[in-house]
């Protein structure tokens, strides 16, 4: 795909709809962690609504949008620096955003503060992401272009 947003768009999508599935069985099997589109429905509403339709509604857009952000910045590096290790730099990268979402955003904008006390939610977001950084990467590898 020679549209290089284009092409982040939609490994964004596919890769938050795969990051979201993951979060939903593991809460499923009744591992005590925050949802990420509960995190990110955070930002809109009070936590007290956040499961609700509505709310549930945002979070996953916004969890989409983020995605999406993640993997355009992900296009930037790849154009800086080409394809060669994009698993690597999909890693990286969608870590190092969540870290900085997570470890800096977040606190500075009180969004979704108990995840501080819950050591697993941020271990399962640092796997999750990991996965993400994985599948974006090698969409994006596959299916993009990166010509300057």
């Amino acid at each position: 795909m020679k549209d290089s947003i284009g092409a982040a768009t939609i490994a964004g999508i596919i890769g938050t709809m795969i990051m979201d599935v993951l979060s939903y069985i593991i809460i499923a099997l009744g591992i005590p962690m925050t949802s990420p589109w509960n995190i990110a429905a955070d930002v809109f509403l009070n936590w007290s609504e956040v499961n609700s339709p509505i709310g549930i509604f945002l979070g996953i857009v916004g969890t989409m949008a983020l995605g999406i952000g993640t993997t355009i910045i992900l296009v930037i590096v790849m154009k800086m620096t080409g394809k060669d290790f994009a698993i690597l730099k999909g890693i990286i990268v969608s870590n190092a955003v969540g870290f900085a979402s997570m470890g800096l955003f977040m606190p500075l904008l009180n969004i979704a503060p108990q995840i501080q006390l819950e050591p697993l939610t941020n271990l399962f977001a640092l796997i999750i992401l990991t996965i993400f950084g994985v599948i974006i990467s090698f969409i994006l590898k596959k299916y993009g272009t990166f010509e300057i």
